[in-house]
């Protein structure tokens, strides 16, 4: 069986006994769930590469018969310590994870939906960069039209609604953060419509909103 190696970011992990199972998405092979074989024990080679929201390079196998990847070497590329240092920042890339967790499928290859992930995740570790919610409204923005369930932004928002008129903006190239309120408008639709494609809420939005200081 071949070895593989690869840039992943890791979205989602959980430990089973003395395993650690993480879900990535790759440009390669899209998303791909593996197994950290005894990872728990084996803390000299895996300690500090198999964290949530981390660029790291995998060397793994696969057979058709297996439902997980085997992870034979992880190597941390990029921890995003701003991120992980920051409550708004990690609960705004913490939502971005499911979403795209949520958007993509074992072995089908996702290629813009990862380097929108992995853009995202820079830009949300650049200290000097402005995190707001209108950042979170473009991400879901373009992850719902790189998926292909964005209906048109005047089904979304109505038509003379200026939300439609700056996504457009958006989508376009302009760029310019929307107004608080709007942002937050935006977003509700938005997530509606992402709920309806994953058949349940995002798990993650209750820690944004406690992070913004939000009531839905």
């Amino acid at each position: 069986m071949q070895k593989q190696t690869t840039q992943a970011l890791i979205l989602d992990r959980h430990k089973v006994n003395n395993d650690i199972i993480v879900n990535t998405v790759t440009a390669e092979q899209g998303r791909l769930s593996a197994v950290a074989r005894h990872a728990r024990n084996a803390k000299k080679r895996f300690r500090g590469h198999l964290e949530t929201l981390t660029l790291v390079e995998i060397t793994y196998r696969h057979r058709p018969d297996w439902d997980l990847a085997r992870l034979d070497d992880v190597r941390a590329i990029h921890t995003f310590p701003i991120i992980k240092g920051d409550l708004l920042r990690l609960s705004m890339a913490t939502v971005m994870a499911e979403i795209i967790l949520a958007f993509t499928r074992d072995g089908l290859v996702e290629l813009e939906l990862y380097y929108l992930t992995l853009k995202a995740f820079k830009s949300l570790d650049t200290p000097e960069r402005r995190v707001d919610e209108s950042f979170l409204v473009l991400f879901e923005l373009r992850a719902l039209m790189l998926a292909g369930f964005l209906p048109p932004l005047e089904q979304v928002f109505g038509d003379d609604d200026p939300a439609t008129t700056q996504c457009k903006e958006w989508l376009a190239g302009t760029w310019r953060p929307m107004e608080q309120s709007l942002a937050q408008r935006a977003s509700t639709r938005l997530e509606r419509i992402i709920q309806e494609q994953i058949g349940r809420p995002l798990k993650s939005r209750g820690l944004l909103d406690e992070a913004l200081g939000w009531e839905r």
